[in-house]
């Protein structure tokens, strides 16, 4: 009998939801400050009668996860626990806001990567399928 109360009492020791919405709140209170369009490009920019502001994509992403339990041998009183998580983050720039005493535009900026990259997948999709139809004509043919 003591030794499950030992091992209950070391349960109440490691919570596991409370350890996870610690870990979401302190991503909660710092994220703000760190993700934003002055990460990806700085701060607005005021020149003249002029004023331009950067837009950016900002994408983030984490997990998290814990667990606690007792051992396969519940007579042994084995307990453990515990947790982890992960995240990432990504900004990149699409633009910027031009402000003049006439008129306000957005001017986009163009990701030249993102158009190789996709021009280069389009590629590699349409090349193999090309190549297997004229490989098949040719059999026929022989």
């Amino acid at each position: 009998m003591a030794e499950s109360t030992q091992a209950a009492g070391n349960a109440d020791a490691f919570n596991p939801a409370e350890t996870i919405d610690h870990m979401i709140s302190r991503i909660g209170e710092q994220l703000p400050s760190h993700m934003n369009a002055g990460t990806v490009f700085g701060a607005p920019v005021t020149q003249g009668d002029r004023t331009v502001i950067p837009v950016a994509r900002v994408s983030v992403g984490f997990g998290f996860g814990a667990g606690a339990g007792q051992g396969m041998d519940a007579a042994s009183g084995g307990f453990g626990g515990g947790g982890g998580g992960g995240g990432g983050a990504q900004g990149d720039p699409v633009g910027y806001i031009e402000v003049t005493p006439s008129s306000t535009r957005f001017v986009p900026t163009v990701d030249v990567t993102r158009i190789v990259m996709s021009a280069t997948r389009m590629w590699a999709m349409i090349v193999p399928r090309v190549l297997f139809r004229a490989m098949r004509r040719r059999r026929r043919r022989m």
